[in-house]
């Protein structure tokens, strides 16, 4: 999982370790918040636009788990 800016917005995405195109696994999450984070779990929460700015936005929430 990559959390970064792009043009002032919070973008998350996940992609394969191994990806040599770093094509996305999930569809991009655009304005992430981390909103919860418990031990080596962190729930984000943000918006999917499956098509682009264009079209609908959708709220998602994504629970992930850290290895270590």
């Amino acid at each position: 999982m990559r959390v970064y800016g792009l043009g002032g917005t919070i973008v998350a995405s996940v992609t394969a370790s191994n990806s040599q195109t770093g094509e996305p696994l999930l569809p991009v999450l655009y304005d992430a918040r981390l909103t919860t984070m418990h031990g080596t779990k962190m729930l984000f929460k943000g918006e999917e636009r499956p098509q682009g700015d264009a079209g609908p936005a959708y709220i998602q929430e994504w629970s992930a788990v850290t290895e270590g």
